[in-house]
């Protein structure tokens, strides 16, 4: 459990990255799932008239956390207040490789150097919001590393209400950025991507 009261996690984010470090397992494979806000939904209530879908990307959470991994790491992004709420209990089944914490509830990490983890990497996405934090981490990602691609996996990715009426699904067809400059992304199947890195 955390040692400290849960309301005061924003004065406290040394020691998150400390409970963070003492609890990940540490791999560092070329390949890498980035996990953003994957239960920001469920923090906030949100998608409850689509219980169904979201108890799909739960479930698909589930298996990835419960499958043995083969040249993969886990990395989860995290705002702090939902850390210290919920993640950092999967955090302690030693579910992730690595925690960069973000500020607030975009997808900038807190300390922009965390970025370098991604360098010279595979990189795969999951988690929420399509146009939002996922797409903010997916910029940040890939303007500031050498990461060698960027690939979003549908079925644990979500999209706001908004691209959810737009696209009549709450999973992702294309991950968009927040600005016209770049190009979406077409998101990859979650069955392909699960057959490749796990057992």
């Amino acid at each position: 459990m955390l040692p400290f009261n849960k309301q005061e996690y924003y004065s406290n984010i040394p020691l998150l990255e400390e409970h963070a470090k003492e609890n990940c397992t540490d791999s560092n494979s070329k390949n890498c799932l980035v996990l953003v806000h994957p239960y920001f939904c469920k923090l906030n209530g949100e998608y409850m008239s689509k219980v169904d879908e979201f108890e799909t990307y739960s479930a698909n959470l589930d298996k990835i956390y419960n499958s043995k991994r083969k040249n993969l790491s886990i990395v989860l992004y995290e705002e702090p207040s939902h850390y210290a709420k919920l993640t950092s209990e999967l955090v302690e089944k030693h579910f992730f490789d690595k925690v960069i914490f973000t500020n607030g509830s975009c997808g900038d990490p807190y300390k922009k150097q965390e970025l370098n983890y991604f360098s010279n990497k595979n990189i795969f996405v999951g988690g929420m919001y399509n146009g939002l934090c996922l797409s903010n981490a997916i910029s940040e990602i890939k303007e500031n590393t050498t990461a060698r691609k960027i690939v979003p996996i549908k079925q644990i990715s979500l999209n706001t209400w908004a691209r959810m009426r737009e696209q009549y699904t709450i999973f992702p067809n294309k991950v968009v950025f927040l600005t016209n400059s770049q190009m979406p992304l077409k998101t990859r199947n979650l069955d392909d991507f699960f057959n490749k890195f796990f057992e």
